[in-house]
């Protein structure tokens, strides 16, 4: 049984041919290294933290299969502060301005570029097939993104709690006096 390059749909035995798409079935439905989206280059294989990612050494990008970079930032939010910081990473221009859809390594589809947690101003080219495609840079902005969103929202829910215990405070003080207006009119 392989999967079809183009479209990553499954085909039975003994099929050269993608059943869906026509594209080429992958012998044992892998389709080898990808190649970097971004510079067409071989991306070379890679286990950080216990993710296989595929690493592009020319321009720096890195390809996420579905679900690992969700995996990656969960697991780099647990690590103590400084903890895992070695060399720093290559800095890169990601805030470019360029609007080019990217292929997907997988199924060379065009991704859909995604404003990653829909208001942090990075781009990230997204598969919904297959996965995720960070340039160079993205993931130490995602990570910056991340710590002033989790600090805001942290932020966010002391305000809530505390704005609570004061609505709780003047609901309390409002029964304690109607209970002693209703006792002195009692008398």
């Amino acid at each position: 049984m392989g999967t079809c390059l183009k479209c990553g749909r499954p085909n039975g035995p003994g099929r050269d041919n993608c059943l869906y798409c026509g594209g080429l079935i992958g012998a044992d439905g892998s389709a080898g290294p990808p190649k970097c989206p971004r510079c067409q280059l071989e991306m070379e294989l890679e286990v950080i933290d216990g993710i296989e990612l595929d690493i592009c050494y020319s321009c720096g990008g890195t390809w996420y299969d579905k679900g690992e970079l969700e995996e990656h930032l969960a697991k780099a939010q647990n690590e103590p502060e400084g903890a895992g910081k070695g060399e720093a990473a290559p800095k890169a221009d990601w805030q470019r301005q360029d609007a080019i859809y990217l292929k997907c390594p997988k199924c060379d589809r065009s991704m859909n570029r995604v404003n990653f947690g829909r208001r942090s101003g990075i781009i990230v080219d997204v598969c919904g097939l297959h996965g995720v495609f960070l340039d160079a840079g993205e993931l130490e902005g995602i990570s910056d993104y991340q710590g002033s969103a989790k600090a805001k929202m942290v932020k966010h829910e002391e305000q809530r709690f505390q704005d609570a215990r004061e609505k709780q405070k003047e609901r309390d003080d409002a029964r304690r006096r109607q209970r002693d207006f209703v006792q002195r009119r009692g008398r």
